[in-house]
């Protein structure tokens, strides 16, 4: 009987063994503070990181945006660039904010957050937690934004006709309030 005891405790062993070896070698995910590495690092295909990211015009003649972005790289660096937005100053005066805003639903495997971005006045950036951050200074977040939804930055961050617009297809030189 001895035999087949031995044989059994190694073949348990030796399964705890490659059981360990298979869990330590597995990518782990760790949803970082703002400033921190990018959150949301992708585990494989079966896990969401994904943002919905829905945009309402406000005040100005743009069409609606409601799409999901899947692309796990755009999806992190999205995340990382908004956690990493600097806090608005306290009595920071802005200019007009019209009222265009892009809600950023982030689906990580760590968790699911938003981030509401204006995108005129003081372009500020209200996240899920209570922090209120400033995109302001972040002209790659606006890049970002528009390169994952395939439109070019003045279609996602228009600037706003003084006079009569150039053209009346939103993304031009510039839009026309509403």
């Amino acid at each position: 009987m001895e035999g087949p005891v031995k044989r059994l405790t190694w073949s348990v062993l030796l399964f705890m063994l490659v059981l360990l070896t298979a869990c330590a070698s597995s990518p782990q995910v760790v949803d970082t503070p703002r400033g921190g590495q990018p959150a949301g690092d992708v585990l494989s295909p079966l896990i969401k990181n994904e943002v919905r990211v829905v945009r309402a015009a406000g005040g100005l003649r743009l069409p609606p945006l409601n799409p999901t972005i899947t692309d796990p790289q755009a999806v992190s660096r999205l995340a990382a660039e908004v956690r990493s937005l600097p806090v608005l100053p306290p009595g920071e005066h802005c200019p007009a904010d019209l009222g265009t805003v892009y809600t950023l639903t982030f689906v990580q495997p760590s968790t699911t957050w938003t981030a509401e971005i204006h995108a005129q006045g003081c372009e500020a950036a209200q996240l899920s937690t209570g922090e209120t951050l400033w995109a302001v200074r972040a002209p790659a977040l606006w890049d970002d934004l528009a390169a994952a939804l395939g439109l070019s930055r003045s279609q996602v961050n228009p600037t706003v006709c003084v006079g009569p617009p150039s053209s009346d297809i939103a993304g031009a030189e510039c839009v026309p309030p509403a």
